[in-house]
């Protein structure tokens, strides 16, 4: 074989290995780097719907400060609280399984404002005004666990933040 065409078969060789090798290389960057993108979308909208879910808490509580609540009023806030909840479950079981522990802890503090002291509110819902003392009564006890509730958030919050 002339050593010319043995030349150009092996440059044209390398130049397909180098092209492959090249291409590979590309794919697996690209494919780690639209991951760490992926994963950092969903991070955002893990933290945006921990914020939603604070911002539930905060509605339930004023609930308390209400001299009448109307029918539906609870309910309204119970969607709001199941559809975000449901995201952050989603989200955890996709793509952050590592902080199933870390959300459990914190429902199960939050759990306990929700049996106590919504289950209390959901009593007295429609009653008429004159429940204020009852009411008055309840605000004690339903501060110091929505307090509790809003710690354990603010932690969970704080381990998606610092989350890698």
């Amino acid at each position: 074989m002339d050593s010319t065409l043995l030349g150009a078969l092996f440059g044209g060789g390398c130049a397909i290995a180098g092209a492959v090798a090249t291409s590979t290389i590309t794919y697996f960057a690209n494919k780690k780097h639209d991951n760490l993108k992926i994963l950092k979308q969903k991070k955002e909208n893990l933290y945006l719907s921990i914020y939603e879910l604070d911002l539930t808490i905060n509605r339930y509580i004023n609930l308390f400060e209400k001299e009448y609540i109307k029918e539906n009023e609870i309910e309204e806030i119970d969607e709001i609280w199941w559809r975000t909840l449901s995201v952050i479950h989603m989200s955890i079981n996709i793509y952050f399984p590592n902080l199933k522990s870390e959300l459990s802890e914190s429902l199960d503090v939050i759990s306990l404002f929700f049996n106590n002291d919504i289950k209390k509110l959901r009593e007295i819902q429609g009653m008429s005004p004159n429940y204020t003392i009852i009411n008055l009564a309840l605000q004690i006890t339903a501060k110091r666990s929505y307090e509790k509730s809003k710690e354990a958030i603010r932690a969970f919050e704080n381990k998606v933040i610092d989350m890698d």
